[in-house]
């Protein structure tokens, strides 16, 4: 059974309504406001993102403790740990190298939003909140991930302290994977749109700045898995597999076939 094919769609189509046909500057200024006010929409729940840095600005002595890991733990009872499992959320949002994880996120954050301006209007919106979900969630999961491995350890160790963590960076990688599947997704659908004979000029514009997405992610992103210094953790020992764990999920769940075709409007096969 056929179906519509969106990715034989000009990238173009930027579509919505015609605009009213209002007279002079004020229709085109009126015409303008639109347009900002829904691009800005588009990319509000990206943009969401970075409310896990509010926390610690407006609520310090609780979201920005001070003292040893452990110290900070008990105080706040927001850490991931087996006594506190809700930290696996609310562990995201306790302050931890503020600028080693808001820089690359900012870095990933321009790149994503670029790449989904380059992608039909009548999808941006529905990418940019699946970038959101996928990005939190695998923060979530790997949160999780790391507690079950180092409870695992501390038990077969018997020794130390059971184990406890908290930062942004579960959040941060999750952006990183996030967004690396995102530029080459969107890539290679406005390939696939100038090989189907959609070759005007704003095509042409979108794969350009997918491609220059691509390059620029594609390059930072070995620096950001192998650097032990960017988005760190507090516990440097276990840092590693919060980030990679992180990372994977996001990335991998762009290739599940059926979220897919949800975010990028990709067509179904029957």
């Amino acid at each position: 059974m056929g179906v519509c094919n969106p990715l034989a769609e000009s990238a173009s189509s930027d579509a919505g309504t015609p605009a009213p046909s209002g007279g002079g500057v004020a229709g085109a200024e009126a015409r303008g406001m639109r347009l900002v006010l829904g691009a800005a929409l588009d990319i509000l729940p990206l943009a969401l993102l970075f409310y896990i840095f509010v926390p610690a600005a407006v609520y310090p002595s609780l979201f920005h403790h001070a003292g040893t890991n452990r110290e900070v733990c008990a105080a706040t009872q927001l850490c991931t740990s087996w006594s506190t499992p809700w930290g696996i959320i609310t562990s995201n949002f306790l302050f931890d190298g503020l600028s080693k994880n808001l820089i690359p996120m900012a870095y990933c954050f321009v790149f994503a939003v670029i790449s989904i301006f380059s992608l039909p209007q009548t999808v941006r919106r529905r990418v940019s909140v699946g970038v959101v979900l996928t990005v939190f969630l695998s923060g979530v999961l790997a949160n999780l991930a790391w507690l079950i491995a180092a409870e695992i350890e501390y038990i077969r160790s018997g020794v130390g302290s059971p184990p406890t963590s908290y930062g942004y960076s579960a959040v941060g990688y999750g952006l990183v994977g996030a967004t690396t599947m995102l530029v080459i997704l969107v890539f290679h659908r406005n390939v696939k749109t100038w090989r189907g004979g959609r070759r005007d000029i704003r095509v042409l514009g979108y794969l350009m700045l997918s491609g220059f997405c691509l390059f620029a992610v594609t390059i930072a992103v070995p620096v950001l898995l192998w650097s032990a210094h960017s988005l760190n953790t507090q516990q440097q020992h276990v840092n590693y597999l919060v980030h990679y764990v992180s990372f994977s999920l996001s990335s991998i769940a762009f290739l599940i076939p059926a979220f897919r075709r949800w975010i990028l409007g990709e067509p179904m096969v029957r």
